[in-house]
């Protein structure tokens, strides 16, 4: 079967129409209606959230170190008010807390920063954000009142005192700070946000505001500042424990705005004449809430597996998103002083989140372990790094035959990115929860530099639950790749690499100078295609498998891929963190072939763990966390409440372990000391 594309009427080219952008001695940054661009060159940042303040100090260098293998290239942040000003006129910027130390570790890990600063923040925080004096006081908050500015104004001093020096954008790694959250209707207040802040000294190229709202997109300063748009493959916040309805940010649309994305589907007629309508048409597709996972809530807990995540970034990369922004990409724990820290009903909130546990299954969990979707989204954040300015001035162009019911789970999704001349083809059969069919001898006819293009050749088999992009017209060291049935990894001098999808077989058609065209199968036992170009020189092209390609790790001229291993950079060294084993082999790519070396750490002894059951009054000596928590144990109403003593080995410094606790019951909580 044929798949065929709509051609789009896309908005206009516009730039310098925003209010942003700037430059310092290093570097531009600006921004057009399609992407933005550093230094006048198409730029894609991947942005990573990590809370500083739910993750110890001491371990802030070796996480920012494992986001940054992970492809990662922007840390962002909350910063939570209550936090460090928990008391009325006592700050506190220490330990976790050390706002100025967390940047210029990041910046040491080779990432540059964008600061959500709100004031109001949500991030299931106690009060979104905000101290409880300040609720206390009984004023006005989140809009333009004199009493509520003063003490955001005197908030931003604090944060600028932390940050001013040689790191903001004139001299530092800060390109971009979000200003509030969530807040759809009051434009007026957003724009004072952002002055005040720029007279303060919070200077930056880009200002950011989350755009979604209920129906058409939040009301913002339209030219004063850059909505970002997100999208979670589950909605742990929702009321019930059924199966949601299928998740729209599984299928290629146009729509941006998280929650009207299911108004868009099908066409609707607008009750008013004067109902607010973002004007989409004026900034690049940005976001900064894509799940990296969820949270679990008291009444709704649902477990996601990697694909539930990384198929929802492929997909808005699809429909055009040239800003990924990942939502929780690194866990963590919620501090606790004399008050709990998270979102609760007792705090005037909707939903009971855990005291502690911030982990939202995450690509890097709470505890710095590295899960599957890390592998996951590596993949496509080192293809954005080597490839993102090649993607970025492409338009999304979507199916000629669109799906218009969101219970449909027979038709193939798919869309395309192209600039004219060449471009990627984006498919997605996988739906969380949902098993679509497989589809055989599809073909797809797509817009080329010389009219159309139908291929593959002999058609493809879609596999159920698969997700890719292919290529078509790609260009390398002059040679044309007309199509390849792989997907694209990553460029390293004369070598692409690729990898294959599972029951897909990789093919590619070569186009050389003098007209002539090649179908090209890497062989089994040698997957190095190599080709020579016209200066005679060899092009390399590497097929993978795919559980390779998410163990690929690139590191100057060199590239690792070990079998059972997670590689990242720290202090000038190679670490490799695995769970349990002692010897890692490891694939490495020198520019010509690969070899492999064995690698082995020291062995530690085999550990048990002791476990028996207590008392229920031996619970009650557990006095100060006890005593803050207590309240907080029978959010679903009194319940008999068991007690185990776990004891533990001293497995000394060196050695990390992780315990895994198999329980069946409604709350769990863990007290050490």
């Amino acid at each position: 079967m044929i798949y065929e594309i709509e051609k789009n009427k896309n908005s206009e080219f516009m730039e310098r129409h925003l209010h942003l952008g700037g430059k310092n001695g290093r570097e531009e940054i600006e921004i057009n209606n399609r992407y933005l661009k550093k230094n006048g060159i198409p730029w894609i940042p991947v942005i990573g959230e990590m809370h500083y303040l739910r993750v110890p100090e001491e371990h802030w260098e070796e996480e920012l170190n494992k986001m940054r293998a992970g492809g990662i290239t922007v840390v962002s942040s909350y910063i939570m008010w209550l936090y460090h000003e928990q008391n009325e006129n006592q700050f506190c910027f220490t330990g976790r807390r050390n706002l100025k130390k967390f940047v210029e570790t990041a910046e040491k890990c080779g990432l540059s920063v964008i600061l959500r600063i709100g004031p109001w923040v949500h991030g299931e925080v106690r009060n979104g954000g905000f101290p409880d004096w300040l609720l206390q006081k009984e004023i006005p908050l989140r809009q333009n009142h004199p009493e509520y500015l003063k003490y955001v104004k005197r908030y931003f001093e604090k944060i600028y005192e932390q940050v001013k020096d040689d790191l903001f954008y004139k001299d530092g790694s800060i390109w971009g700070i979000q200003l509030e959250n969530e807040l759809t209707d009051q434009p007026e207040h957003l724009h004072t946000l952002r002055k005040m802040a720029e007279e303060i000294g919070l200077c930056v190229p880009v200002y950011t505001v989350t755009g979604w709202n209920s129906k058409y997109g939040a009301q913002v300063p339209e030219y004063d500042v850059l909505p970002v748009f997100g999208g979670y493959p589950e909605a742990p916040w929702e009321n019930h424990k059924e199966k949601l309805l299928p998740n729209l940010h599984y299928f290629f649309l146009p729509a941006r705005n998280d929650s009207s994305i299911g108004n868009d589907l099908l066409p609707q007629k607008l009750e008013e004449d004067r109902v607010f309508r973002m004007n989409y048409g004026l900034y690049p597709f940005a976001t900064c809430e894509l799940g990296g996972g969820v949270p679990s809530m008291y009444r709704r807990r649902p477990h996601l597996g990697p694909d539930d995540i990384s198929s929802i970034a492929m997909v808005k990369l699809g429909c055009g998103n040239n800003m990924p922004g990942y939502y929780m990409y690194k866990g963590g724990i919620n501090d606790l002083t004399d008050i709990t820290m998270q979102e609760s009903k007792e705090t005037g909130y909707p939903n009971d989140c855990p005291i502690r546990n911030y982990d939202f299954q995450a690509p890097l969990g709470a505890y710095g372990d590295i899960r599957k979707p890390w592998r996951k989204l590596k993949v496509i954040n080192l293809f954005l790094e080597a490839f993102g300015t090649l993607l970025a001035p492409m338009d999304a162009c979507f199916q000629k035959d669109p799906i218009t019911d969101r219970e449909d789970m027979t038709k193939l999704r798919y869309s395309i990115r192209t600039d004219g001349k060449g471009g990627f083809l984006f498919v997605n059969n996988f739906q969380r929860l949902d098993s679509l069919p497989e589809h055989k001898n599809v073909q797809f006819k797509v817009p080329c530099a010389n009219g159309e293009l139908l291929f593959p050749k002999n058609g493809l088999r879609v596999p159920t639950g698969s997700y890719f992009f292919f290529p078509y017209y790609l260009k390398a060291d002059d040679i044309l790749i007309k199509y390849a049935t792989a997907q694209l990894l990553y460029k390293l001098d004369h070598t692409l690499f690729f990898f294959s999808i599972p029951g897909i077989d990789p093919e590619y058609c070569i186009r050389r100078e003098d007209g002539s065209e090649e179908i090209v199968r890497p062989n089994e036992s040698d997957r190095i295609i190599r080709i020579e170009n016209a200066q005679g020189n060899d092009l390399h092209i590497i097929t993978l498998s795919m559980e390779e390609a998410e163990h690929f790790y690139p590191s100057g001229k060199t590239v690792y891929i070990p079998e059972n291993a997670d590689i990242y950079r720290q202090n000038n060294q190679l670490i490799a963190q695995t769970e349990g084993d002692f010897r890692v082999s490891c694939k490495i790519w020198n520019g010509r072939a690969f070899f492999t070396r064995q690698y082995e750490a020291t062995e530690y002894p085999k550990v048990t763990v002791g476990i028996k059951e207590i008392e229920k009054r031996e619970l009650k000596k557990k006095a100060e966390i006890r005593r803050i928590c207590e309240k907080e144990l029978f959010l679903g109403g009194t319940k008999r409440i068991k007690g185990w003593q776990l004891e533990l080995p001293d497995t000394g410094e060196s050695q990390e372990m992780f315990i895994e606790i198999e329980y069946i019951g409604d709350v769990l909580q863990i007290y050490s000391g």
